[in-house]
């Protein structure tokens, strides 16, 4: 087994290019055994300029009698006339996957209305560039994309970075062993078969690489939100992660409003040594500048202290060594989240990082 480190973990090794041998079996069983390479065969010559892309090629990728694959199964195609394709005609030859290929996929799509049947199109002109993009691969992924050109994009920038962690040769073969990973993390009879059991368990005991672009897809929509929201998002499925970026937003927030006040965030320790002030002189501070008032230093310093809890449970004053519960940590982020309005306080999550 070909090994990248990056993807050991506790429990084993996950290798994505595995996956590919398995698609021949996986896609007799639900795809009825489709012949992908008589199809790349017969879409080469667009590649290679020899003939204009015409409706002959429509039908090949209908395939109707079903001789290569089940196209119709899952997609439709509307009428189409020789005219619509003409500016396409020799679009194909040399196909890349960025720059000039932005306009045909725009183009292609203009005609086909379904960036699915354009994705089957390239994939069989250029098999080393480009891929089908089917719901079971797409979900696993959480491709995102603002129109489906932007998703389709998206996806391939996803597969090209799969295939170069992973050692692949074309994207195409990227596409297929996601598809038999989809269809292994789908089925439960699968997941208890062997051999596609050790391949479910070696992907779910890692924190391989297909997961990092599947959770970084998945959480871009979650941090277009303001910081506040996202904790307060997080809170359904992770409260005590929720209130550490509660914690943090409340730290920059009081930050923020003493360097708008002109009040110090420095002290001196008693070896005279210029140190940071905790967050309790800061809001003790803040209130005997009329900044704040007694009641919102009261609330806030309240917060703080579910803020420690989720952090160190162990030192928190107010919890005796438990973690917060829910509720105090949806309160906490609503005292936030009132101070944060109140006060217009700008804040963003690259300022968790800054430090500003």
């Amino acid at each position: 087994m070909n090994m990248n480190p990056a993807d050991r973990d506790i429990g084993g090794f996950f290798n994505l290019k595995d996956l590919l041998s398995f698609f021949p079996e996986l896609g007799k069983r639900y795809l009825g055994a489709p012949k992908f390479a008589e199809l790349e065969d017969l879409f080469k010559p667009l590649r290679e300029g020899i003939e204009p892309f015409s409706l002959k090629h429509v039908e090949l990728i209908q395939d109707r009698e079903k001789k290569y694959w089940g196209f119709l199964t899952f997609w439709k195609i509307p009428e189409i006339s020789e005219a619509d394709l003409k500016p396409l005609a020799w679009a194909f030859k040399g196909l890349k996957r960025k720059g000039t290929d932005t306009s045909i996929i725009e183009n292609l799509f203009a005609v086909i209305k379904n960036i699915e049947v354009v994705s089957c199109i390239l994939r069989f002109v250029e098999p080393a560039n480009y891929a089908i993009m089917s719901p079971p691969v797409e979900n696993l992924l959480g491709t995102r994309g603002s129109t489906q050109t932007d998703k389709y994009f998206h996806y391939l920038s996803d597969l090209h970075e799969l295939k170069a962690h992973y050692n692949f040769n074309r994207i195409a073969d990227v596409d297929l062993a996601l598809w038999s990973l989809a269809r292994i993390l789908n089925a439960d009879n699968l997941k208890n078969e062997y051999p596609f059991s050790g391949v479910y368990e070696a992907y779910k005991k890692t924190s391989n690489h297909v997961k990092t672009i599947m959770a970084r897809n998945s959480l871009a929509a979650v941090y277009d939100n303001e910081p506040i929201i996202v904790a307060r998002l997080l809170c359904d499925t992770d409260p005590i992660l929720g209130g550490m970026i509660a914690g943090r937003q409340l730290e920059l927030a009081i930050n923020n409003l003493m360097r708008r006040n002109g009040v110090s965030l420095k002290t001196h320790d008693r070896d005279g040594k210029l140190i940071d002030k905790s967050i309790y002189e800061k809001l003790r501070d803040l209130k005997d500048k009329q900044v704040i008032t007694p009641g919102e230093e009261n609330d806030l310093n309240a917060a703080w202290e579910i803020r420690c809890a989720c952090t160190h449970p162990k030192e928190s004053r107010k919890f005796d060594k438990e973690l917060p519960a829910k509720n105090d940590i949806l309160w906490m982020i609503d005292q936030v989240a009132a101070f944060i309005e109140n006060y217009q306080i700008a804040l963003s999550l690259e300022a968790q990082y800054l430090g500003s």
